[in-house]
């Protein structure tokens, strides 16, 4: 897991921890997600108000959700995201909301993406990607599946 200066200095204030003190067993005990899944959560949310139509229309402009093709495939009806038909070849362009949006988007599981409320979506996505930092693979495996 990789955690950032700024979360082990407020997890050793929080605890009251001297900075000698090793840092991963007062993270676990925060209900904080890792500093790279927090990103990962605004935008998802972000994205998930645009399509449901609470987000402001700038916001709304920069994504497309991909229509149904005429074949009849798993993915039809899976509300996924349509990649910007530019291609970026800077980094900073790469990390724009309107490429970062379908990536992130994408990758989550289909019972998320289909929530209906943002306080469902919230939940659902903010313990989906706690199980995703705080557990092992053999973990997440078997809480995933059930």
């Amino acid at each position: 897991m990789k955690c950032f200066g700024l979360e082990n200095s407020a997890a050793r204030l929080v605890h009251r921890e001297s900075k000698l003190c090793n840092i991963t067993p007062l993270l676990n005990k925060l209900p904080w997600l890792p500093q790279t899944y927090s990103f990962w959560f605004k935008i998802a949310l972000l994205t998930f108000k645009a399509i449901s139509g609470l987000a402001p229309s700038y916001i709304t402009d920069l994504i497309s959700i991909k229509t149904g093709t005429n074949y009849s495939l798993r993915s039809g009806n899976e509300l996924l995201l349509n990649f910007p038909l530019r291609k970026s070849y800077s980094t900073l362009g790469d990390r724009s909301f309107s490429m970062a949006a379908p990536h992130v988007w994408n990758s989550l599981p289909i019972f998320i993406r289909k929530a209906t409320t943002v306080n469902n979506f919230k939940s659902q996505l903010k313990t989906y990607y706690f199980k995703l930092a705080y557990f092992s693979s053999q973990e997440l495996t078997i809480l995933l599946v059930f």
